[in-house]
């Protein structure tokens, strides 16, 4: 009967830390912004809230603030709303570099892609 116990508080355990596992296993944005030669072309997941959105026709995205640091997504589904939590994975990309500035983006995975 004690191990019975014993199991189900582990497996509660495991469930309650489950929950806010995706924070626990994102890249911090300020580690990519500080480091873009050693992310760009890879593939991460980045967590945070949604400050920022732009539709321009074919182009949308928005901009992903972890408290580290923010960067853009560009993405091709429905963009979320400003204020919305969530967890993102996608390539890194330099969005441009002009002299001594650059921009780095994250290019979202496409849902449909990874359903094939």
């Amino acid at each position: 009967m004690q191990k019975r116990t014993m199991m189900l508080v582990l497996l509660f355990a495991v469930l309650l830390a489950g929950a806010g596992c995706d924070r626990l296993f994102s890249t911090r944005i300020k580690s990519i912004l500080d480091n873009p030669r050693d992310y760009e072309g890879k593939q991460v997941t980045i967590s945070g809230t949604v400050t920022e959105a732009t539709n321009l026709f074919v182009y949308k995205s928005f901009t992903l603030d972890d408290g580290s640091g923010q960067i853009r997504v560009v993405t091709d589904r429905m963009l979320p709303k400003k204020g919305t939590s969530l967890t993102v994975t996608g390539t890194v990309k330099e969005g441009f570099s002009l002299g001594d500035s650059s921009a780095v983006v994250l290019m979202e995975k496409s849902p449909q892609s990874s359903q094939n």
